[in-house]
């Protein structure tokens, strides 16, 4: 599994990588240092989802954490850019803090730092306070790097800011990772046997899956949009987490794979429309598209519904796979949230579809961003596409790649 995940990544960065060749060329950005960057926070996350040691994953953490920080704010010509590339490296190091010190504590308590060691160390009875207690502040610590509320605050400034492929890799790669070790970890030592740690992790997702939804309807700007959508969707692969069984996980991974393809063709899609003068991050920057560039938008509603969860979409099949595992595990109030809240964000995705469909007096806004795009990027979208509606017709397919 972990290889299969550590696979799952390249193939993130590789999109990412073919995303951002047109994206810095049209920047008129100095562009190879960039790719190092993204190279070694590729290298980072990797380690991070092979990792067994608290040791190796925290050199992995800072690793990708550096790197981050440095491509966040990459584009010199953006003050905002720059000031969010700042910010991240704050919150980094306070998330970093926070594992550490968590750490620090089991390690002091089991004279352990290997999941292996640690959990026979911990096998046959309940955890003392002081496992509890470093157990709290690497949720912490794991709370910021996912972006579950209420750690969530700094993800709609660092994703509108972030040039649109360097956000790609923040709501996807960067949370996937951390996403893979909190699961290796807590399945590892049986931690979601403690109901101190299953409840706080269930108020977490919880929280996660409202909040998220809630705020993303009141967003105009498409990027934040999405950060508040990666929120709550963060919070439905908490369910697949909390179902604690072999179907939890094969939902939650199956879902992380549905998460990473939806995310990355929504950045796409802005990087495809990007050009000197930005990005098209404005909701109403997409009103009339319907009518000037159906098949862009085709494949964008069919993003929209995809993370929407609607039948026949990837999303949906995502859905049901973490509905089938809370639904065996018995954890019948978190796939109420997850429903009601699903329902909420339904709402938001439908506007998105329905500016693009609407008419438009005069020339459309987007038409000051559609210029012409590689073959390489066309294809890459259309992959997508046919990816995206694929895993929503025979999922079985991605079960049997997993192994499952």
């Amino acid at each position: 599994l972990g290889w299969f995940l550590s696979g799952l990544i390249l193939c993130a960065a590789i999109v990412i990588t073919l995303f951002s060749f047109p994206y810095f060329h049209i920047q008129e950005e100095v562009r190879e240092e960039y790719y190092i960057l993204l190279i070694l926070a590729t290298l980072g996350s990797v380690c991070m989802t092979i990792s067994t040691h608290f040791v190796s994953f925290v050199l992995s953490l800072e690793l990708l954490s550096v790197s981050l920080f440095a491509l966040i704010g990459y584009l010199k010509t953006g003050s905002v850019s720059i000031e969010a590339g700042i910010k991240y490296l704050i919150l980094a190091a306070v998330a970093t803090s926070f594992i550490l010190f968590g750490f620090a504590l089991i390690y002091t308590a089991t004279g352990s730092m290997d999941i292996a060691g640690l959990a026979g160390s911990l096998k046959g009875g309940p955890l003392n306070m002081l496992v509890l207690t470093g157990l709290a502040l690497a949720i912490v610590g794991f709370g910021f790097k996912m972006a579950l509320v209420p750690f969530h605050f700094w993800t709609p400034d660092i994703y509108s800011a972030a040039p649109a492929p360097v956000a790609a890799f923040v709501a996807t790669i960067s949370k996937g990772a951390a996403f893979v070790f909190l699961l290796r970890l807590f399945y590892g030592i049986d931690g979601l046997n403690q109901p101190s740690v299953w409840i706080a992790f269930a108020v977490v997702a919880t929280a996660s899956m409202f909040i998220g939804n809630w705020l993303g309807l009141q967003q105009q700007n498409l990027k934040r949009l999405i950060a508040y959508s990666s929120i709550s969707h963060l919070g439905y692969l908490m369910v697949g987490f909390l179902a604690f069984s072999p179907l939890g996980i094969r939902a939650a991974v199956f879902y992380l794979v549905i998460y990473f393809a939806s995310i990355l063709a929504a950045f796409g899609m802005i990087t495809y429309l990007s050009n000197k003068k930005g990005e098209p991050v404005m909701i109403e920057d997409y009103r009339g598209l319907f009518w000037t560039k159906p098949w862009l938008a085709a494949f964008f509603t069919l993003v929209m519904l995809s993370l929407a969860g609607i039948p026949f979409t990837a999303g949906f099949m995502g859905k049901f796979y973490i509905l089938s595992a809370g639904m065996g595990a018995g954890k019948i109030f978190l796939l109420v949230v997850l429903a009601v809240s699903s329902t909420i964000g339904l709402f938001y995705y439908l506007r998105v579809v329905a500016v693009m469909l609407s008419r438009t007096e005069g020339k459309p806004a987007l038409d000051d961003y559609i210029g012409k795009q590689s073959w390489a990027l066309k294809t890459l979208v259309a992959i997508l596409f046919i990816l995206i509606l694929w895993m929503g017709v025979y999922p079985n397919t991605f079960f049997s790649m997993m192994g499952m």
